[in-house]
């Protein structure tokens, strides 16, 4: 007993910063807490809470996500369980040098906002560099841990659907809706538990995809339609036309391709079969009677009328034909980029991450930062189940149309969450692996 007092938070192994290696319930219940942190403390709650998270001005700190700084500390903490913490981090960026690549492409990027753009630094750090920490974390975790985090975010996430439906039929919200200082009170869409209606669509939607591949395995099978119909239901809530819209699509991708396989000779999933067949008939009378109550009325009045969304989109090309190429690569002086976005409309930014990143850090460094993430998805796929590769997709397509990455944002850190969480490779898909990689040797 007097052993287990003296015992380490986290074991003192060689190799705790892959959280593999370390089976103790308070290394669990620590990334349990960020899971919580990161999906369940949206911007909007910061802000309600008094951080000067998304404003000018305020102490330095506020302007760091809690779950950044945590998984931050969590990642040290890890390292200075062992007994050799720079070898513990060298063999983990060994393990996963993605990573490394991330963490040069931030630096490279916040360098150059520091010193050339003169822009805010941290909403590369943000965006960024919590999804790096992350991996090096989860890279290899076991079974239960998996099990338990992957709980968790389903249910966070099926509370988060459930949340932006009551908001959307009751006009009751959970956290303002505040962008730049400004109550938009006028706005239908749900924020929830995630924060920003664009933001809930693009999880949420991804999340799904990540159900439809396989993600819910951990889930009991009629809590995972549950889970699958509620989330589908509440993209409505979030206006996403353009995540909505490509969700249904994969989805029917999807469809396609499973009926393609078994025509090609692939086993039929008898129970699979009967609960499609069951579901369809609900589905279509959950559909109508949706229609007939008028829920998914305000959601087709935004593909109706968009507000100049795809205006918006159209402007922004106009940018770049008063930016000099030479300017293009190195990045525009941003007073030049603002005063453009002000005469075209577009204070709220440029709404394409691919563009407002070259108008912001310039071509050289955004094909650096581009690189890196393009190699991140692909080094999440390998990990993991096929299926991931899906979920990514889809991801990168969302957030094409919008500011997402460009801006300070956590959606790249919650999708490597639920690739690397629920889309874990099985025990016996490592052991495959690791034999095949032995073989090829």
């Amino acid at each position: 007993m007097a052993a287990s007092l003296r015992a380490p938070p986290f074991p003192a192994s060689r190799d705790a910063l892959a959280t593999g290696s370390a089976e103790s319930r308070l290394l669990t219940a620590a990334l349990a807490l960020f899971v919580v942190l990161v999906l369940a403390l949206s911007p909007f709650a910061l802000t309600a809470l008094g951080f000067d998270y998304s404003e000018t001005g305020g102490n330095a700190l506020t302007k760091f996500h809690p779950a950044t700084l945590y998984i931050l500390s969590l990642a040290l903490l890890a390292a200075l369980a062992t007994s050799d913490p720079f070898g513990a981090i060298l063999r983990a960026l060994h393990e996963a040098p993605v990573a490394l690549l991330m963490l040069l492409a931030i630096l490279l990027g916040t360098l150059h906002s520091a010193f050339i753009s003169r822009l805010p630094v941290t909403p590369l750090i943000e965006t960024f560099l919590p999804a790096g920490v992350t991996l090096l974390l989860l890279r290899r975790i076991p079974e239960q841990r998996g099990r338990t985090l992957a709980l968790l975010i389903h249910g966070i996430m099926i509370a988060n659907a459930a949340l932006g439906i009551f908001e959307y039929l009751s006009g009751w919200r959970l956290t303002p809706f505040v962008i730049k200082g400004e109550d938009l009170a006028y706005e239908w869409r749900s924020t929830a538990l995630l924060g920003h209606p664009l933001a809930n669509s693009i999880l949420t939607g991804s999340y799904i995809l990540t159900l439809a591949v396989g993600g819910g395995r951990d889930l009991p099978r009629w809590l995972r339609l549950a889970a699958f119909c509620l989330s589908l239901a509440a993209m409505v809530t979030y206006g996403g036309r353009a995540a909505s819209v490509l969700v249904v699509l994969m989805l029917a991708a999807l469809v396609v391709r499973r009926v393609l396989a078994v025509l090609n000779g692939a086993p039929i999933n008898v129970t699979t079969v009967t609960a499609v067949l069951v579901s369809v008939p609900f589905a279509g009378a959950g559909l109508l009677t949706l229609l007939s109550t008028g829920f998914l009325e305000r959601f087709l009045e935004r593909f109706a009328d968009d507000s100049g969304s795809a205006q918006t989109r159209s402007d922004m090309f106009e940018i770049f034909s008063h930016v000099p190429l030479a300017d293009l690569l190195f990045g525009p002086d941003p007073r030049l980029v603002a005063t453009w976005q002000s005469l075209l409309g577009l204070e709220r930014g440029v709404e394409s991450f691919w563009l407002s990143f070259l108008l912001s850090h310039g071509l050289l460094v955004s094909l650096v930062i581009f690189a890196a993430l393009l190699f991140f998805c692909r080094d999440l796929v390998r990990r993991t189940c096929p299926g991931a590769a899906w979920v990514l997709l889809y991801f990168v397509g969302v957030a094409s149309l919008s500011l997402s990455l460009a801006g300070k944002s956590n959606v790249l850190t919650v999708v490597t969450l639920f690739v690397l969480v629920l889309l874990r490779a099985s025990s016996s898909n490592r052991t495959s692996a690791i034999a095949q990689a032995v073989n090829v040797r």
